[in-house]
């Protein structure tokens, strides 16, 4: 499967990310949160919103303080990660409908580790997990349902 970016442009990018005055409703930053329920929950949120906003991708980082934007590197390993006896990925792939591409990348940026989930934007239908669509409203995951004007 062809990846959603290269490791070359996404050193570029996780800079360039970090420098927005403010997190969008593509962009998320995360220092060790690796709870599946909201990284899945984050997934149909980013790919949501990134097609809202006319963006074809929506970007979840690990290792970028949320407050101040710093790159302070994480521990967090989400590719690794499991979710009962699965892997999460795999996991993750089964709760979200349709079907989504999404891609995890760690990298050093400077001298610390992050880790990038790449989300394609939602293409003809909002993204579900577990059934439920979700949308990023200012800074934060919320229902769908709850915010009809998105």
């Amino acid at each position: 499967m062809t990846r959603l970016h290269s490791r070359d442009q996404l050193l570029h990018l996780v800079p360039e990310l970090a420098a927005l005055d403010r997190e969008a409703g593509w962009v998320e930053f995360k220092t060790n949160n690796v709870d599946p329920e909201m990284i899945g929950k984050t997934i149909s949120a980013l790919a949501n919103s990134s097609a809202l906003e006319g963006q074809p991708f929506g970007y979840l980082i690990w290792g970028i303080e949320d407050r101040t934007h710093a790159i302070v590197g994480t521990t967090a390993d989400p590719e690794n990660e499991k979710y009962g006896n699965e892997e999460l990925t795999n996991w993750l792939a089964h709760m979200l409908e349709p079907q989504t591409h999404f891609e995890f990348t760690t990298l050093s940026v400077g001298a610390v580790r992050t880790v990038v989930l790449t989300i394609a934007a939602a293409a003809f239908q909002p993204i579900q997990f577990q059934g439920k669509s979700y949308v990023r409203v200012g800074s934060y995951t919320k229902a769908l349902s709850k915010h009809p004007e998105h």
